[in-house]
Order: C-alpha cells, then structure tokens, then sequence
C-alpha cells in the first residue's frame, strides 16, 4: 500500500489543470498530495514571453532554484514532474540524484516540439533521467522504453464531468451546427476554414480565432468556455470537431474522452487508439482526410434525432462502462507507484 507516504507534484494548480483532477483522486485514494506551482516562481511580462519563445531559460532561474529547495524541505515520497519545461536538464539531473522515485508526465510531446509551449531541447535531454514516465501515447511509451531502457506506462487522458454535470446539460436543445472549442492554430484554423467553404455552419469557441480567420458567414467566433458551459458547449451541437495537432497523430487527446463523456457526436481524426477506445459510427466518427471530414459531416448531419440520441447514448455509456475518467486515472497511478517505490 502507498499509504503515509506523500506525492509531490510539480505543475500547475489551475484548477482546469490535469494536475489537480490528480490531486484530487490521489488523495482520496490516501495518498497525500501536493502541488508545486511551477507558475508562481517567473514572471508573465511580454518581454519574459519573447525570452521564453526564444529558449532564453534564464527566465527560469528562480523556479530551478525553488523546486530543489522545496524537495529538500518537504523531502517527498515520489516527484511527479508535468511536462518540466522550466526546468533545466541539471536541475532535473538533480532530483534524479535524491534516491526518490521520479516520473515524468509530458502532455504534449518530449520529442515533438511544434509550439512554444511544448519547450525546448532540454525536455527531450531530461528523458533519460527520470525513473518512469506516463504516456498518452501508445507509441510514445513503447519508444521510452526500446530507446531508452526506461519503465514507461500509458496512461491515457481522460474526462472530468460530474455526474452532476452531465445531468444539467443533458438535456440541452440540440444545435444544428458544427462545433470547434479550443485555442486556434494553424491545423485547427484549416479545418475550420475548410468545413466552412462546403457550407455549413461551424462554431468556434477559444482565444484569438479572429487572429487566424477572416470574416466569413459560415464561421461564428465566442470566447473560450469554463466550468459547466465548457460540457454543456461540448453536448449541444450536432458534430463536435476534434483536430489533431502533430504530437497527437496515430494517438488522441483530452477532447477524445471529454466529448463523449458529456454526450457529444465527436468527428475526430483516424487513429489506432480512437479505434481502441471507441467504436466507429456507433460512438465516434473518424476522417482521414478533409474529403472524409466534410463526407462525414453530411451524413451525420442528415442522422435523425432518433439515431443521434442513440450515438450520444453510446458514447457515454462507453465513457462510463470503460473507465475513461480521470478518477480511474489516478487508480492506475496510485497502483503503478507501489511497483517503482
């Protein structure tokens, strides 16, 4: 049992942050958790975000200095590093040096740098120096493992939505309408461009969208949604649109589970690990290719409202009967820390 022992992790304690729906379920799970804000330690001005799209990790120095510090005061059981951009490759070489297990959890991509956000070459550098890491990718885990010679679990992403959530929203009047909810890029904003020039209406929820699309008659733009309106966005419209970027490719993301766990119709990308999550047509819909998007969106357009209720039905009750929630995720984890302990 992992009981009296203690989990520090080291991220973000957003409360929309994958980090905290572990804290959560960690703890109730009796393992007490806490969270080293990484957020909290480096300044957010437009010339620290200029610096920090350059890879001046100088910008760092003080949150590489405090985490070393709070390891040594709070002297943790495990560490439990999400992502770790702002660390450097010797800060993290240190950690490794404690005799304390420490994981690596990498949202985006160790390997895969398409943004900013996702780090520099540190990230990739730091791999081989961590004692486990979790993977949302299949594909991702099995390469730790060959290439590095590192333990390495996958652990999907996973869903949030209360039971009392979905019953607020499930009844929402339905759409008729395509639905895109995250932040733009150029993938995303193709997409979208592409769905609304065949025609059809499509709604953009996120930041910035205007900076990435023009006006056009098909394409609404609202701003980004929280909480509730955040699952009930997800529910109401007839298609929901999932969009790759390219560390997601042949995997999935957090939109794969939360869609269908708020009873989504989800149109995502063509992968092995949506086949092995969801069954295709009857709880998600797959494209290959734009021609394949816009084909499936007409025929799930032209669905009755009979046969649309039976595919949101079936994609919940998937959610549910497979364990795709975050709770589960965190059993998983809880149960994998006593084989590296």
């Amino acid at each position: 049992m992992v009981t009296q022992k203690n989990l520090l992790i080291v991220g973000s304690n957003a409360s929309h942050a994958l980090e905290t729906y572990y804290q959560k379920h960690l703890i109730a799970l009796g393992l007490p958790t806490s969270i080293f804000n990484s957020y909290d330690y480096y300044t957010k001005t437009v010339i620290s975000r200029i610096r920090h799209r350059l890879g001046d990790m100088s910008i760092y120095k003080e949150i590489n200095r405090q985490i070393i510090k709070q390891v040594n005061e709070q002297k943790p059981d495990y560490i439990w590093v999400f992502k770790g951009m702002e660390f450097t490759t010797e800060t993290i070489y240190q950690l490794s040096k404690l005799s304390i297990p420490l994981i690596n959890y990498n949202p985006d991509h160790p390997f895969i740098r398409t943004y900013a956000s996702s780090g520099g070459k540190h990230i990739a550098q730091s791999v081989p120096l961590y004692n486990m890491h979790y993977c949302y990718s299949r594909n991702l885990c099995n390469t730790i493992i060959q290439d590095y010679k590192i333990n390495a679990e996958w652990l999907p992403f996973g869903y949030h939505i209360t039971q009392q959530e979905y019953d607020q929203v499930e009844n929402s009047s339905i759409v008729p309408k395509i639905c895109f909810l995250g932040n733009p890029d150029m993938y995303r904003a193709k997409a979208v461009k592409k769905i609304a020039d065949a025609g059809f209406k499509i709604d953009v929820y996120g930041y910035k969208w205007s900076k990435y699309i023009a006006s056009h008659k098909n394409i609404k733009i609202h701003e980004l949604v929280f909480g509730l309106n955040f699952w009930n966005v997800l529910r109401k419209y007839a298609v929901q649109l999932n969009v790759f970027r390219p560390h997601n490719i042949d995997s999935h993301n957090m939109r794969t589970f939360e869609i269908p766990a708020a009873g989504g119709i989800q149109l995502a990308p063509y992968s092995s690990e949506h086949l092995h999550f969801f069954k295709e047509k009857e709880e998600i819909f797959l494209y290959q290719n734009d021609e394949q998007m816009l084909q499936q969106i007409e025929y799930i357009m032209q669905l009755t409202v009979v046969q649309q209720q039976a595919i949101r039905a079936a994609a919940r009750n998937r959610s549910l009967l497979s364990a795709y929630s975050y709770e589960h995720r965190a059993t998983q984890v809880y149960h994998s820390l006593v084989n590296i302990a």
